[in-house]
């Protein structure tokens, strides 16, 4: 943030930072457009509009991440003692709050974890004939059926999630067979082959 400099002793020359914070290979997978490495360091050209710069890291029982904007002068870092939730996560979070946004409308996977938790739950056919359980397990949904005689955990794969339609697929055999879920006022429905499902409670177990 500032620049190599602490008070009036320069530890790094800004050169050397901008060089660090230069792209020299962008990321076969993204996600944000046009971001990847710098000189150990991870380069997000637009972050709700600015330049972010970070790097974290993880040993299993430590983990950390810290991420700034240089225009701004605005940093984060977090510490966790233990590897779960991406702190990289956390950390953008954080910016987008101190930027005075709103992260829940406007980080595209802050958007993508509420639509899965809100799609997660208990789901019946008419009059309850077949009943099965959407489960959120990390990033994947998963389709749950636990009958007397036979059962089933099938992952379904997100392929486009829009405002209130969400399609997923799961593969049987070679076949790629599509999962659509629809949000309406006061419901979701679920369309898996030749059934739907009605969101009828949250997630538990049965």
């Amino acid at each position: 943030i500032n620049r190599g400099r602490l008070n009036d002793t320069e530890i790094v020359s800004s050169k050397s930072i901008e060089e660090m914070e230069r792209i020299r290979i962008t990321y076969p997978y993204t996600q944000f457009p046009g971001e990847g490495y710098g000189l150990g360091l991870r380069i997000i050209p637009s972050f709700l509009g600015r330049k972010l710069v970070g790097h974290g890291g993880s040993v299993l029982v430590h983990t950390a991440y810290m991420g700034y904007l240089p225009e701004e002068r605005l940093g984060v870092i977090v510490l966790e003692n233990s590897s779960g939730y991406l702190p990289a996560n956390i950390g953008m979070y954080a910016l987008a709050l101190a930027l005075g946004r709103d992260p829940e409308k406007e980080l595209q996977f802050i958007r993508f974890e509420k639509t899965l938790e809100r799609l997660a739950g208990v789901y019946e056919t008419y009059r309850s004939t077949t009943r099965v359980r959407i489960e959120k397990r990390g990033s994947i949904l998963y389709m749950i059926s636990a009958g007397k005689y036979t059962g089933y955990e099938i992952p379904l794969i997100p392929d486009k999630i829009g405002e209130n339609e969400h399609e997923f697929f799961v593969v049987d055999m070679g076949r790629r067979i599509p999962v659509t879920f629809r949000e309406f006022q006061g419901g979701v429905e679920m369309i898996y082959e030749r059934y739907r499902y009605i969101k009828t409670s949250p997630a538990v177990r049965f």
